[in-house]
């Protein structure tokens, strides 16, 4: 599988990596984690990480924010993640 295209989202710290035929959302983070970038082959397993790193990143994202104004206790920060 080779990286086609890597397209930066204005006004946000996420890119559109096109991998053959499918278009992928990943966070800045993950792409320097695994050193994502244009040409480069990568495996299927390697993609597979990859895309379970940033599901758990946005997921963490989420919860900074959710918490940030107001200090939250961890039962409400899982409530609002569920």
């Amino acid at each position: 599988m080779i990286i086609k295209d890597i397209k930066k989202i204005k006004n946000k710290n996420e890119y559109l990596v096109t991998i053959e035929t499918d278009t992928y959302k990943f966070n800045e983070d993950t792409i320097l984690e695994y050193r994502l970038f244009k040409d480069k082959e990568i495996s299927k397993d390697i993609l597979d990480k990859a895309i379970s790193k940033n599901n758990l990143n946005d997921y963490y994202n989420m919860a900074l924010k959710y918490s940030y104004k107001y200090a939250k206790s961890a039962y409400e920060i899982r409530i609002y993640l569920v």
